[in-house]
């Protein structure tokens, strides 16, 4: 009923199991085992399990798996070489939704695996962020000595995460935790060079007094750095972006796509 071990197949790092075992029809009842033949000399058929004996049921004690005290029926899937998970989970859902399959009252569908435990790793990257974001409002206003301030530079920062996002979308990515951290990474980017054009434009008499020209001149000899640094972080990830790595494009996208739209926000 089980089969039996035949060999073992090295996928990646996983090493599988092969089981050899009979095709269902022949493992639904007492009477279809019974007519399974015996293979004899030669490969024939010497006789049937049938002629052996009498074939009854016996039933057993059978182990009910659990997941968080409620029952479960776990479907296991194994990825080829070389194929992250979060686009294979991504085209699985495409075509669940299109199949239009519901599960039964009081079945829920739950992914884990790899899935859960990005999960778990995020919440975890979130729940280290918030900490760092109160401690960068601080810094920010201690050094502006000013909440407004600290206002333009925290809404250009948050602006840039929404450009990280476009850019994931825009190269087809799926959002997962590398383009997660790559939005939090260009956050304080994005925060940096706002700093900057800020510190340049308070070291200005001229535009404090609501120059126009003034503060023309300043955001724009500021703005030759940023776009320096803007060409150069966008050129060091090119290579990522051109190669198409599945692990890294998400990433490498989110950065490069945030770090030139928050350019023209800095403007």
């Amino acid at each position: 009923m089980d089969g039996v071990l035949g060999g073992t197949v090295v996928e990646g790092v996983e090493v599988l199991p092969v089981r050899v075992i009979g095709p269902a029809d022949r493992r639904e009842g007492a009477g279809s085992i019974a007519s399974v033949p015996l293979a004899g000399e030669g490969g024939g058929a010497m006789s049937t399990v049938g002629a052996l004996g009498g074939m009854t049921l016996v039933p057993q004690t059978a182990s009910i798996i659990r997941l968080d005290g409620e029952r479960a029926n776990p479907v296991y899937g194994y990825l080829s070489p070389f194929v992250l998970p979060a686009p294979t989970l991504e085209s699985f859902f495409a075509r669940l939704d299109a199949a239009g399959i519901e599960m039964p009252p009081g079945y829920r569908l739950v992914i884990g695996g790899e899935a859960e435990s990005q999960g778990e790793a995020t919440a975890n990257l979130m729940s280290t962020a918030i900490p760092l974001l109160i401690l960068m409002v601080g810094s920010v206003v201690l050094a502006f000595n000013s909440f407004r301030y600290a206002g333009v530079v925290f809404a250009v920062g948050f602006l840039s995460v929404g450009l990280a996002l476009f850019g994931v979308w825009l190269f087809g990515t799926p959002l997962g935790f590398n383009a997660i951290v790559g939005s939090m990474g260009l956050v304080g980017l994005s925060i940096n060079g706002t700093i900057v054009v800020l510190s340049a434009l308070r070291g200005s008499p001229e535009a404090l007094l609501g120059d126009a020209l003034a503060i023309r001149e300043t955001v724009m000899d500021a703005t030759r750095h940023i776009l320096a640094t803007t060409l150069t972080t966008m050129g060091g990830f090119a290579p990522l972006l051109i190669d198409g790595d599945p692990f890294w494009l998400p990433f490498a996208s989110a950065v490069a796509g945030g770090v030139a739209g928050s350019a023209m926000l800095r403007q």
